[in-house]
């Protein structure tokens, strides 16, 4: 089993709920569209090329270890002088709450599941990325890179030998750690498991299907406890992001 490793952390996150009305909520771990959306921007690929978003889904799938859980909020958010259909402005203000999450910190496994897309091309597609990435929304930077575990890609015989070798984050939640799974990669005689609506199935507007996500703990070996937040790699990431 190969996969990358990211880190996702930054002072504010937000992933993408079902919404009613002007409501836009944020759920509390990445979503698969969310992460696989971070990949195909890195890789370059549009939002409207369906099909290459479709295969991301097809072909990879999405481990979240909550390092660090953060803490929800919402924005009061209002806009003037929205554009309409007719090609006019709106004259009153459009009010919504934006929820959020502060301080929050996720690795989070992008597990090959063939070899139509080698985990090699994720690596450099996030060294130089296509378009500029953000956690969620574009009001959303990063605070720390990306790449994990020193730029590498990751081999291992399960999720927990993957995971082991990913270094919590810093000011991480007391062990144990939750750990949400695409269905595939856990064994579900030892997790409970969760339907969840976020893989990209339709063209825009946006159409999504749902998934099994199971949700098990991981507890920090020795080993992962005792390595620091990999360092930047002189070289391995381009100055934008510094």
């Amino acid at each position: 089993m190969r996969a990358i490793a990211l880190r996702l952390e930054g002072p504010m996150q937000s992933w993408g709920g079902p919404v009613a009305g002007n409501d836009r909520p944020s759920l509390d771990v990445p979503t698969k569209s969310g992460v696989l959306g971070l990949v195909a921007g890195a890789l370059g690929i549009d939002r409207r090329e369906v099909e290459q978003l479709a295969a991301l889904h097809a072909g990879w799938a999405v481990a979240v270890r909550v390092d660090r859980r953060g803490t929800p909020g919402v924005d009061y958010h209002s806009t003037l002088a929205v554009p309409t259909a007719d090609g006019g402005r709106r004259n009153d203000a459009v009010i919504s709450n934006r929820r959020y999450l502060y301080d929050a910190s996720f690795a989070v496994l992008v597990v090959e599941r063939s070899e139509a897309m080698p985990v090699d091309r994720l690596v450099e597609a996030f060294r130089r990325p296509g378009f500029t990435p953000f956690l969620g929304r574009r009001a959303c930077p990063p605070s720390v890179p990306f790449l994990e575990h020193d730029a590498r890609p990751l081999e291992g015989e399960d999720w927990r030998a993957l995971l082991d070798q990913v270094p919590l984050a810093e000011r991480p939640d007391p062990a144990p750690h939750e750990v949400h799974l695409d269905a595939e990669l856990a064994p579900s005689a030892e997790s409970r498991a969760r339907r969840q609506r976020d893989v990209l199935i339709g063209r825009l507007p946006r159409l999504f299907g749902e998934r099994a996500v199971h949700v098990l703990l991981w507890t920090p070996p020795v080993s992962t406890l005792a390595v620091a937040p990999a360092a930047i790699v002189e070289g391995s990431i381009d100055p934008w992001f510094r």
